[in-house]
């Protein structure tokens, strides 16, 4: 993953944009990083919407930290809750 400090982010968007050569390009203000610039080749726009969603990666951390509590629900459970079996 490539860094760039804010001050030395002179190029053009597009330029930057061309320059991604498939990885990430990291915006950062005094080592902090503020954004990030991302290749979207092999990502749909959901999936990237998604990733970057403070509220959606909650729900996964939550559903997460029940499956490591053995409180979540087994495959064949899912499957009898939709009818599947």
């Amino acid at each position: 993953m490539k860094n760039i400090e804010l001050i030395q982010a002179n190029d053009s968007l597009g330029q930057s944009v061309r320059g991604l050569a498939g990885e990430p390009l990291v915006v950062t203000e005094a080592g902090v990083p503020i954004a990030a610039l991302v290749p979207i080749d092999e990502l749909d726009l959901e999936s990237l919407a998604l990733g970057s969603n403070p509220r959606f990666l909650a729900i996964l951390e939550q559903a997460r930290a029940q499956c490591r509590e053995g409180s979540g629900l087994s495959t064949e459970e899912v499957r009898r809750e939709l009818g599947l079996l």
